[in-house]
């Protein structure tokens, strides 16, 4: 490994790197750019024809990102992968010895996050959807434990960056960071193989190459690294470039940074009015000269005059009364101005433009991986209600489902308990405490416009209450929450009504060949469920029959009452 470290006794710039390395940080940049939100001269920083250096300055101090907030409603739609109702990560029942601390650690002791889960989603997936070649390598917090202590393992991750070169799956060469030595900055490396992790730390003068060796052997014959990964871009040999799932956003993404960057410069220039006025009075400081002489050192030179910035003309304020004389001669021929000033009016319909622009561009964003309904342009103008596809956006959802389950989540359990076990058992044992995940299949992240949008499109086509009411409880789960009184009051009345899915004429038209406490409990379905909700608290943790119970009591008690008000002859059916 030595002969390694030989490769990089020469100046940073030039040191040997991986075949996909210049490609790997320059798709982590333009990712990056949207993520963050940061000015990058790359892709919006290019001249513009005549634009003077002061403007181009100006797009810069008042950059404000208009994908940014686009990126984080992304980011927010991927991470509700876990909010579906069928993820599930879940343990076997295992009585062996380790076992009981591997999934405490993995569920309520991980560094940081308490459990591995919530580290993933809240440090690492964000990570792999603007880095997908970042390298995670699971190795343990420290290496000094008892003989009854276990290791701790940690997922961390390495920047693109700083993985220098090796082969994909079988070695990697790391640059781990810099320590201060006597006469400057030295380095610190990390190799990574199937069998060992090694850590080279230089001491002593940089000039000298000398290094300090920890090593950790592990032998798994797996090395406990993985590519964070997304979708294969170029693959050889040696290693793989992946693109992130998002990269399709980017190219519309740019544009409409480069035109945001036109439209907040423009509001400046153009949306604040010009002022002008005629001016017949000399600078009194240069005597309409422009320029003035000032002492430097021993001589004077002429500079810029201080007052009037070089126009010549006496400064103005609206602070001051302003003097002006009139042209000579006839006065019925006075072609002055009156009043010597004003404003310049500006056509702002060019701004408008321009940001229209950039909305329907980040809208085709969003359409590049079948997210339009997270667009902000309103559903009836833009079409989308109509020509929106559940199934075209589920497809995009599913393949990063599989990505994260089968290619980070599962890895990161397994080497967890490779650290924490493997003095313990063969891998055939420990592969049988691994956690099963279960990739969700209901997903649904329509947002409550385009819910609402569509069940408006679905009554005027006619289409049964059996169709409304399943929209009509997305929408309210959505606006209300699923754990609000309202949605579960809503849902109960829509699982124990008798005749839901009819409308309200179709109710009175019922005479025959139904259940009369069927009548009743329909007709008195919502105070029914409120009253029991007031008298159990636990009443929306019962089951669908325990429900039926309580709810066909309240049914009897109406009966009775009928009962003795109505004649029995009256009452049969």
């Amino acid at each position: 490994m030595l002969e390694i470290l030989k490769l990089f006794k020469k100046d940073k710039t030039i040191w040997p790197k991986s075949e996909f390395y210049e490609e790997s940080k320059e798709i982590h940049r333009q990712l990056k750019f949207h993520s963050t939100g940061k000015w990058d001269d790359k892709y919006i920083g290019f001249d513009r024809p005549g634009e003077p250096e002061e403007c181009k300055q100006l797009r810069i101090d008042i950059w404000e990102s208009p994908t940014k907030d686009a990126w984080a409603k992304i980011l927010n739609v991927c991470g509700r992968i876990r909010l579906a109702e069928d993820w599930a990560i879940i343990f076997p029942e295992n009585n062996k010895p380790g076992y009981k601390e591997y999934k405490e650690y993995c569920t309520t002791s991980y560094p940081y996050d308490d459990s591995l889960e919530n580290y993933y989603f809240t440090v690492i997936f964000p990570r792999k959807l603007d880095s997908p070649n970042d390298l995670v390598v699971v190795e343990p917090v420290s290496t000094e434990i008892k003989s009854n202590e276990f290791f701790m393992p940690w997922a961390n991750i390495y920047e693109t960056e700083k993985v220098l070169i090796g082969v994909e799956g079988v070695w990697y060469f790391l640059h781990e960071g810099t320590i201060q030595l006597e006469d400057g900055e030295g380095y610190v490396f990390k190799y990574v193989d199937k069998k060992v992790i090694i850590i080279y730390t230089q001491i002593g003068k940089r000039d000298n190459w000398s290094f300090e060796v920890n090593e950790i052997v592990h032998n798994f014959n797996y090395v406990p690294a993985f590519r964070l990964g997304g979708v294969p871009k170029k693959t050889t040999i040696s290693g793989r470039l992946y693109e992130s799932p998002l990269s399709p956003c980017c190219s519309s993404f740019n544009e409409a940074c480069r035109r945001a960057s036109d439209v907040q410069v423009n509001y400046i220039r153009h949306m604040n009015p010009d002022r002008w006025e005629i001016q017949d009075t000399d600078c009194p400081t240069c005597d309409g000269k422009g320029t003035e002489y000032k002492d430097i050192g021993n001589s004077k030179r002429k500079v810029v005059c201080r007052s009037c910035k070089g126009s010549g003309m006496a400064p103005s304020s609206p602070f001051r009364t302003k003097y002006y004389r009139a042209s000579s001669g006839d006065m019925e021929k006075i072609s002055n101005p009156i009043p010597p000033m004003g404003y310049v009016t500006r056509d702002t319909k060019v701004i408008e433009l321009q940001e229209s622009y950039v909305e329907k561009k980040i809208q085709k964003a969003y359409g590049s991986i079948n997210m339009e309904y997270l667009s902000t342009i309103p559903l009836a103008e833009s079409g989308i209600a109509k020509g929106y596809d559940r199934q075209d956006s589920n497809s995009f959802m599913y393949r990063l489902i599989q990505d994260v389950v089968d290619n980070n989540l599962i890895p990161l359990y397994y080497f967890t308990a490779k650290w924490m076990l493997y003095k313990m058992y063969p891998e055939s044992v420990i592969m049988e405490m691994i956690p099963k995940i279960n990739k969700p299949k209901k997903l649904d992240f329509l947002n409550s416009d385009l819910i609402a949008m569509r069940a408006q499109q679905a009554t005027s086509s006619g289409f049964s209450q059996l169709v409304l009411l399943p929209m009509q409880l997305t929408y309210a789960k959505i606006e209300l929450g699923e754990d609000s009184v309202e949605y579960k009051r809503l849902k109960a009345i829509n699982t124990h009504d008798p005749f839901a899915a009819k409308t309200q004429d179709e109710k009175l038209a019922i005479t025959q060949n139904v259940r009369k406490r069927d009548i009743i409990l329909s007709d008195n379905i919502y105070s029914f469920i409120v009253r029991a909700e007031k008298e159990d608290d636990k009443f929306y943790d019962k089951n669908y029959f325990e429900q039926q119970d309580v709810l066909y009591k309240y049914v009897e008690e109406i009966e009775k009452e009928l009962e003795v008000k109505v004649p029995v002859d009256v009452q049969s059916v």
